[in-house]
């Protein structure tokens, strides 16, 4: 089935927007709203079923389905299809795109939330510049941190402005990062010598089982080592689950983690030190 409008987004809401101009569109809405506020359960119960269904090979996460644009469009395409089957079984024959698009703009959050957009790495790899620019540190951090691995002899923590704010008090006492935080740690050797710098991103929707952490690694001049989803970095955050996945600064994991996580990667003696000056295992 083809959709009766381009999907270019434009499209769509210009059709929303005339649609909700009119008092038929508004009273539809609001019938709509009161309807998913009934519904939405049920539906979104469905809706990894569904989202499935659809596209074969597929796989929703939790609560949400992982859509690119190609898989939205089957989706938009299938709440279109519902939306005229409701509204002809009620007597009510579709005069106006409109109505359906209304219909489509109502229910399409409560399925495909996850449809968000993430940053590619080179956009990121901007905002990690500017923020390096700004020299805008962690709260609780300070300049030359010792790391724990030789590539990572002295560290840097820093973030923008919403992940300043939100850990004022300390990131020990965040239990959730707001939406658009970003937090990159600079590694330097044992020469103060710039090596790599990784990032993580609060994007709304992105990987709910993992807190909506989009994960990223770069060489100085912005070549990318990981990004996205990467196992590796979630494994290791994960330990720091009551502050969101981020590890307050001056963390010590003990060296056997270090060594799980870093296999083949030297162990700075500073760290070593530090550990056994605090006793940690």
């Amino acid at each position: 089935m083809l959709l009766p409008w381009p999907l270019d987004g434009g499209g769509v809401v210009s059709c929303v927007v005339r649609a909700l101009r009119q008092s038929r569109g508004r009273r539809l809405l609001g019938r709509i709203s009161r309807s998913n506020r009934r519904l939405g359960k049920s539906f979104q119960a469905r809706a990894d079923g569904r989202c499935q269904a659809l596209v074969p090979g597929m796989q929703p996460d939790r609560d949400q389905c992982p859509l690119t644009d190609a898989k939205l469009r089957a989706m938009i395409n299938w709440l279109i299809g519902v939306a005229k089957g409701v509204l002809v079984s009620q007597g009510r024959p579709i005069r106006s795109c409109c109505k359906v698009a209304v219909l489509a703009a109502i229910m399409v959050p409560i399925t495909v939330s996850a449809a968000v957009k993430a940053p590619n790495a080179a956009a990121l790899f901007k905002e990690v510049r500017a923020l390096e620019t700004r020299g805008t540190l962690l709260p609780g951090s300070h300049l030359w941190m010792y790391g724990s691995r030789m590539v990572d002899y002295y560290t840097i923590d820093r973030a923008n402005a919403i992940a300043v704010k939100s850990a004022a008090q300390g990131v020990g006492r965040v239990r959730r990062f707001p939406a658009g935080s970003l937090y990159i740690k600079e590694n330097f050797n044992d020469h103060k010598v710039l090596k790599t710098v990784t990032a993580m991103l609060k994007v709304p929707g992105y990987d709910t089982a993992d807190r909506n952490w989009l994960m990223a690694a770069y060489k100085p001049g912005g070549q990318v080592i990981a990004y996205g989803r990467v196992s590796s970095c979630i494994a290791c955050h994960a330990q720091a689950r009551t502050t969101d996945f981020t590890f307050p600064p001056l963390t010590q994991l003990p060296v056997s983690t270090v060594h799980t996580f870093f296999p083949h990667q030297a162990i700075s003696p500073r760290y070593r030190a530090l550990l056994a000056a605090h006793r940690t295992p």
